[in-house]
């Protein structure tokens, strides 16, 4: 499908001339572009007969692009490619070759690049990403329809981007499966393939390049967007309703049908309702949308619309939207919101635990990911601040309700209007303070903006700016870090202490250890130890220590020392309620080994507080370097950087023969708590 997309197709339409398999028809459906598109469509059709150009005489949308496009599809098989995008160049290969080994009805591809365009229109190669499914399934889906669509649609275990399948097109043409023509046609074109595919192979391989582009229509916050996915959803409520009625109950029960619906209206609510509250022009668009809905209330549509709010168990119906003004203190909304089962209400519990009139404090970016790291500097957190502020009630807001759509949603709920003057604000500490990690940094902008008048903390972070190639944003950070009257930084090493020093002259600054030092001896770890556990990272901040770590390893095999591997960082979510059982883990890991080695900062700590001797080597930056001196008690911590092989070595030797490591993190903990107690009695600038 191809519309207003002239900077883009020539390279789309290239990497899939370029296929290793070559035995193809390319189908391009002009979507009456106003630009040069088919301009550039035409010179490479004249070059390549295997391409035909078919053309709109009116602009009909995107679902109707593709059904056009398989009108004359004559293939054996049908993919799906958007005209901004890019496909590996074995995609068709692999495609092709696992769906005919498979006789498959419909083969899903589960992971796929992310590129990144700028503001001025240019993709950085290196901005990408590799992103995967959450879906643990490699090879048959399930033929057991309720579960199948349970777990792929309703539980979003599998994405329902058209592009990520390939298809058998006598599936497609005999079961009659055609697009809506709506927004985000492919959701419910995906809940079609999932109740009529007999043969659904999932493979895990990563073909398809998804541009992110700066001026997508996904990214418009505008009312005609709002209007349009209104529309959308109505049209494809009654979409999904007749695709059902052609489904025995037998073969997906009632509440399984209910189920989808009701995911389905959450999901077009949530992408293309609630951008309106973000969006600048938002009051100005009240009258058109409400104009709207009052339009859509006369229609079939509008009463299927409001048959299925009521019919499906989602809480109002069609008519309590239109009853009031949406921006009505955004009651519509919240009747709205009332619907998202799986956020929307911790966030109310949340808002509600805010309202209390006692001293708060409100521990600001918790993690919900799986770095263990990050969930014992949350831990550790907690037990400082029980102990500085015991009158206070702590309450955490996860760092997924302060970015992306999550908070969309969160803001439409005012927390920060019941946060009182005399309350605290404490910010999550690590090592995310800077231009390495860009998201994290904005959030802690955003606190320090959203609360100018209450006292802010940021708990012991790392700090890295690159103030030569990241110039904007750094000067962004020191000018709202500075403006803010009551801002506390702690730094966990010296030398994020001298950037601070440096770029925020007007923010209190305090030096002090990590928070994880506070959990010392918090778990009993094996007295008996065995073993040397190396606990590595993987990701953009890791430094190449391949020589080093070859020689370790070679020393210790020629020992016949058993070597076991592990990392800090695991691929579940983690909340407050498993938080201390999953860092538990780790940590007694690695207090059974005789020795550490490791590169992660967290690694480093929880050898400190288990007594474990431990090796230690950089990171990209210099946290670990400059933060090990918090733990450098003689004999117990060899900093690898600082040390010959032979020294390393030795070390490592001294300690497998007998564990008498003299680490002792209490000291740390005392001097975090010396700083909390320095703040809490410092006054305001």
């Amino acid at each position: 499908p191809v519309y207003k997309v002239e900077r883009y197709v020539e390279r789309c339409l290239e990497s899939i001339l370029n296929q290793t398999f070559g035995d193809f028809e390319l189908i391009i459906v002009e979507d009456a572009s106003p630009d040069r598109s088919i301009e550039i469509c035409e010179r490479l059709a004249a070059a390549d007969d295997r391409i035909k150009i078919i053309r709109h005489d009116r602009n009909r949308g995107l679902g109707a692009a593709r059904n056009t496009g398989m009108e004359h599809a004559r293939g054996k098989y049908i993919y799906f490619v958007d005209s901004d995008d890019m496909i590996f160049d074995n995609a068709l290969e692999i495609y092709h070759r696992t769906a005919e080994a498979n006789d498959a009805d419909v083969v899903h591809c589960s992971s796929m690049v992310e590129r990144f365009e700028d503001a001025d229109g240019n993709f950085n190669d290196d901005d990408v990403k590799i992103t995967g499914d959450k879906s643990s399934f490699n090879g048959w889906l399930p033929t057991e329809r309720n579960d199948r669509l349970k777990r792929c649609y309703v539980d979003k275990l599998i994405w329902p981007m058209v592009w990520l399948n390939f298809y058998r097109r006598e599936f497609l043409e005999c079961r009659r499966i055609k697009f809506p023509c709506i927004l985000s046609e492919d959701e419910p074109f995906a809940i079609a393939l999932y109740c009529f595919a007999e043969r659904f192979y999932c493979i895990p391989d990563c073909f398809y390049v998804y541009n992110r582009r700066f001026d997508s229509i996904s990214k418009a916050n505008n009312v005609e967007r709002t209007i349009k996915g209104v529309s959308s959803l109505i049209d494809g409520c009654e979409y999904i309703t007749q695709l059902f009625a052609q489904v025995p109950d037998e073969l997906v029960s009632a509440q399984v049908k209910n189920d989808c619906v009701q995911a389905y209206l959450e999901s077009m609510i949530q992408g293309y309702i609630l951008c309106l509250y973000s969006s600048s022009d938002a009051i100005a668009s009240v009258g058109a949308f409400d104009t709207l809905l009052r339009a859509v209330e006369k229609t079939s549509n509008a009463r299927l619309m409001a048959h299925l709010l009521q019919g499906f168990s989602i809480q109002k119906s069609l008519n309590n939207l239109i009853a009031h003004s949406l921006m009505n203190e955004n009651r519509q909304l919240r009747r709205t919101l009332d619907m998202m089962s799986v956020e929307y209400p911790p966030m109310v519990a949340l808002v509600q635990a805010l309202k209390s009139r006692a001293p708060k404090i409100l521990l600001m970016s918790v993690p919900v990911h799986g770095n263990l790291g990050d969930q014992a500097i949350t831990l550790g957190e907690r037990v400082l601040l029980a102990k500085i502020f015991p009158k206070h009630k702590l309450i955490e807001v996860p760092s997924k309700y302060l970015t992306g759509r999550l908070n969309q949603i969160f803001a439409t709920l005012k927390f920060e209007r019941h946060i009182q003057p005399t309350d605290l604000i404490f910010i999550q500490g690590g090592g995310n303070l800077g231009t390495i990690w860009q998201a994290e940094e904005q959030v802690h902008k955003n606190i320090i903006s959203q609360f100018p008048n209450n006292r802010v903390v940021i708990m012991p972070q790392s700090i890295y700016f690159d103030e030569i190639n990241q110039a904007a944003l750094t000067q962004e950070s020191v000018e709202v870090y500075n403006a803010h009257r009551d801002l506390h930084l702690i730094c966990r090493d010296k030398n994020s202490y001298a950037v601070a020093a440096r770029l925020f002259p007007k923010v209190n600054r305090y030096l002090a250890p990590d928070s994880a030092t506070a959990l010392v001896d918090m778990w009993n770890c094996n007295k008996s130890r065995a073993g040397v556990l190396f606990v590595l990272r993987n990701d953009k901040e890791k430094f190449d220590h391949a020589a080093l770590l070859d020689a370790l390893n070679e020393h210790l095999q020629r020992r016949d020392i058993p070597i076991e591997q592990a990392d800090t960082v695991i691929d579940v979510d983690v909340d407050e309620d498993n938080r201390f059982e999953r860092v538990g883990k780790i940590v007694t890991r690695i207090g059974s080994a005789r020795l550490v080695i490791t590169d992660r900062y967290h690694g480093l700590i929880f050898a400190v507080i288990t007594r474990t001797p431990v090796v230690v080597m950089r990171s990209f930056d210099t946290k670990i370097t400059s933060g090990v001196k918090w733990f450098s008690e003689p004999g117990s911590v060899c900093c690898a950087d600082e040390c010959s092989l032979e020294e390393v070595i030795q070390f490592i030797d001294r300690h497998l023969a007998s564990v008498n490591a003299k680490l002792n993190g209490s000291k740390c903990s005392a001097r975090l708590i010396d700083v909390l107690k320095s703040i809490s009695k410092s006054r305001v600038r």
